[in-house]
C-alpha cells in the first residue's frame, strides 16, 4: 500500500498494488504425537512457537508429513498459529519499548546486524484515520534520529510515532527524549499543519524488507541488550 498527499484536497489517500495471489504453503516440524490418545501432533514453526495440531486435519486436508516436516497453507498456519505468535511477539515488543533508553544507548550495534535493523515492532507504525497505518523497521527510525533532524520535536528530543486525523488535524506523537532519557507523548496542536512533514518523512522510512523469523530476532535482540 502506498501513500501520498493530496495537496489538493488536503488529505492523505491509498493506492492500492494489486498483486497476482500465490498458493503459499509453511512448513512446521513435527516433533511428536500427543494426548491420551495421540490424536494430535506437536509442531514447531521456525520462531520456536509449538502447538498441538489434531491429526484429523491431516486427513481431512490431505496434508502430507514427509521426514518430519508439514506443509501447512498460509491460511492454516495463520489459525493455529498467529495468535500465539503476535502474543509473544507483543510481550517482547513492550519490553524494548520501556527500555527504549536501552535500544538508544546501542544503536550501533542494532544498525549494524542486518536482522536487528530489519526488525518491525508493533508500536513503530503511524496511523492516518480511515486510511490505515505505516510500518516501519527500528533500524530506519535510528538512522533518521542519526543523520537529519525530520523528525526532531524539541530541541533534544525525536518522534517514534504519530497518530493524524487528516481531516480535522487534530494528532498525537509519541516521541524520545535524550535529555531525560524517555518517551512521553504530546500533540502539535490542531492548527499545527507540521504534521503532514512528520507523517511524509516516516513514509519514507517504510521497506519491504522484513525478518523471516521476528520472534527468534527479537528474543536475540533482548539477550544482545541485556533486557529481561
Amino acid at each position: 500500500m502506498i501513500y501520498r498527499f493530496n495537496k489538493r484536497n488536503n488529505i492523505y489517500a491509498t493506492n492500492k498494488l494489486t498483486q497476482n495471489i500465490v498458493n503459499q504453503s509453511v512448513e512446521v516440524k513435527v516433533l511428536s504425537e500427543c494426548g491420551d490418545t495421540n490424536e494430535n501432533l506437536l509442531l514447531i514453526d521456525e520462531n520456536g512457537i509449538v502447538i498441538s495440531f489434531p491429526k484429523r486435519l491431516v486427513h481431512v486436508n490431505s496434508l502430507k508429513i514427509e521426514n518430519e516436516q508439514l506443509k501447512l497453507s498460509q491460511l492454516m498456519y495463520d489459525t493455529w498459529f498467529k495468535v500465539k505468535l503476535t502474543s509473544e511477539v507483543n510481550e517482547l515488543s513492550g519490553k524494548v519499548f520501556s527500555n527504549f533508553d536501552v535500544v538508544v544507548k546501542n544503536s550501533n550495534i542494532i544498525l549494524n546486524d542486518p536482522e536487528f535493523r530489519n526488525i518491525h515492532l508493533p508500536f513503530l507504525k503511524s496511523t492516518v484515520l480511515y486510511n490505515g497505518s505505516i510500518s516501519y523497521s527500528l533500524g530506519k527510525l535510528l538512522e533518521s534520529w542519526m543523520h537529519d533532524e525530520d523528525l526532531r520535536v524539541l530541541s533534544s528530543a525525536y518522534m517514534i510515532k504519530i497518530n493524524v486525523s487528516q481531516m480535522s488535524g487534530i494528532n498525537n506523537y509519541t516521541a524520545y527524549s535524550l535529555k531525560t532519557r524517555k518517551i512521553f507523548t504530546n500533540s502539535l496542536g490542531n492548527n499545527d499543519k507540521n504534521w503532514r512533514n512528520y507523517l511524509d518523512k516516516f513514509i519514507s522510512l517504510t521497506s519491504s524488507e522484513h525478518n523471516k523469523n521476528e520472534l527468534l530476532v527479537l528474543t536475540r535482540l533482548l539477550f544482545t541488550l541485556g533486557i529481561d
